[in-house]
């Protein structure tokens, strides 16, 4: 009896083992500048509900000069867009001389000075708009073309992990699609996506899976909202992956 009691504690571990690094790849936010993913050399992190970025690839992705001071600590902007100046450690900052209390102050993650990504965005005359579903900030435009999502992707950020998306048939609201994966066994689906903005959802399913797309750059992640879902895959697998282009 014990040992069949540990043997299903391990299977069950393992199965949670699995669903964990499948997905594990996930957890940091992504950030969209008009379209454009800036060149950070670590991901963007999470603070107290505040999103942190490397400041030198956000301020110069917002069309702004940036200079840094070692000795200080201090973040500096300038150009034809508002001054700001931050330090690290302190949560207060300037826009044009007037002081701003911070949620989050400015810090050092893995040897790089990071910043709260929604006060910079918005003291630099942007709108933010967070994406829980696509777990993304979206800030400036997000260009719109008829054909935007259509074409051919593979998960490559997984190394146990294979499969792939093609979208075709795009309209200006509407595109047909076909996901699969491949990992203890195949998952795959197929259906029709109804577009909006940078999410498209699928409509129309018989088995009432609830699912979206969201498209970032070159890249379209999936998510799942349904149980009727697994009538595609099952356990121990998901079609939840990042399919690159």
């Amino acid at each position: 009896m014990k040992k069949l009691i540990l043997t299903m504690v391990l299977v069950f571990a393992g199965i949670l083992g699995t669903t964990d690094s499948t997905q594990a790849y996930y957890s940091s936010p992504n950030v969209l500048v008009n379209g454009e993913t800036p060149n950070f050399t670590n991901l963007p992190s999470i603070t107290n509900n505040r999103t942190l970025v490397e400041f030198r690839p956000i301020i110069e992705a917002l069309d702004l000069n940036v200079s840094w001071d070692g000795a200080t600590g201090t973040i500096e902007t300038s150009g034809e867009g508002p001054e700001v100046n931050m330090q690290v450690g302190s949560r207060y900052a300037t826009v044009n001389g007037e002081t701003h209390e911070l949620d989050v102050a400015p810090t050092v993650v893995e040897g790089r000075t990071v910043i709260p990504l929604r006060f910079i965005s918005e003291a630099s005359g942007y709108e933010v708009e967070w994406n829980q579903t696509a777990n993304t900030a979206f800030i400036g435009e997000m260009p719109e073309t008829s054909e935007r999502w259509k074409g051919n992707y593979e998960i490559d950020a997984h190394p146990d992990v294979r499969g792939e998306l093609n979208i075709y048939n795009e309209t200006d609201t509407t595109f047909d699609f076909t996901a699969n994966v491949f990992y203890n066994h195949v998952g795959e689906i197929s259906g029709t996506a109804e577009k909006d903005g940078h999410v498209a959802s699928l409509i129309n399913d018989p088995n009432d899976c609830e699912m979206t797309l969201t498209r970032i750059g070159d890249q379209i992640s999936i998510s799942q909202h349904s149980e009727g879902c697994l009538w595609y895959h099952g356990v121990g697998i998901s079609l939840e992956n990042t399919y690159v282009k």
